[in-house]
């Protein structure tokens, strides 16, 4: 079920943010979560001696998560189709070892830029000889957790009372201006799209989860869903590239297609 619109005519904007979520817990889209804190070390008392906060259940933030998607699919597909125009004139004539290179280059450098790099997880082992040997998880499992901590965010910003409200003309308004959080989305989702695509079509990393796997793949066929909506004729006449990328082109290009497009709609 859609719960866009479900509280209609509640009032949730005019409640203090106790009430409302007092209110959704009792309505079943909030859940009381403790939190434990990793400076405290593995030695807590349980229960925790400190009170649950109230937080959006999955089912929640996956529907808003989905809805914001079909809503704003050409802000994210736009960019993903200007891309492929360009990347596909790169390529042309170049043997397939070739294009991969070019097209891991992309992948690297594009994945990069919307990686958070606050924390960093990795595994360890140790080989026949005891030298430990130390591998970071897959770039595309670290941005599927980055994607989940998007949706928790975005369903505990000010995008949640309009979307439960049903408000349309507030979601005909927004814009990277209006909202932080839906200008980290857009331009999170734009360039996932691209890293989704080229690791689906050159299969660079095939170790993640297989449940994570059946996740992208949803995601990425999400944005698919109103593809036939988008006008590419202007983006037929993008500027050729002659080289192969640096990191420079890559970042240039986020910038000039991507980040900026998103912030001046």
């Amino acid at each position: 079920m859609s719960y866009f619109g479900q509280f209609k005519g509640h009032g949730l904007g005019s409640m203090d943010e106790d009430e409302r979520n007092n209110f959704l817990v009792e309505e079943g889209l909030f859940q009381q979560v403790y939190r434990i804190t990793l400076n405290n070390g593995v030695n807590q008392v349980y229960p925790l001696d400190t009170p649950p906060i109230p937080q959006p259940t999955k089912q929640l933030m996956d529907d808003l998560y989905g809805f914001l998607l079909d809503r704003f699919i050409e802000s994210i597909t736009t960019p993903y189709y200007a891309f492929y125009l360009d990347f596909e004139d790169e390529i042309f004539g170049l043997d397939k070892e070739s294009e991969k290179k070019v097209a891991l280059g992309y992948f690297k450098v594009f994945s990069d830029q919307i990686l958070t790099r606050t924390v960093r997880f990795f595994n360890t082992t140790r080989d026949n000889n005891g030298i430990e040997r130390v591998k970071g998880l897959a770039k595309m499992e670290v941005l599927l957790g980055q994607q989940e901590a998007i949706k928790n965010n975005l369903a505990n910003s000010f995008l949640l009372i309009p979307f439960l409200e049903g408000n349309n003309v507030y979601f005909d308004r927004v814009n990277a201006s209006t909202n932080e959080e839906f200008t980290r989305f857009i331009e999170f989702e734009t360039v996932f799209k691209i890293v989704v695509s080229l690791n689906e079509i050159y299969g660079f990393e095939k170790d993640y989860k297989s449940d994570n796997t059946e996740a992208v793949k949803s995601t990425f066929e999400t944005t698919q869903k109103s593809s036939n909506k988008i006008n590419t004729s202007s983006l037929t006449n993008q500027q050729k590239k002659n080289r192969p990328i640096t990191d420079q082109q890559a970042i240039d290009y986020l910038i000039n297609n991507v980040f900026t497009k998103s912030k001046s709609k």
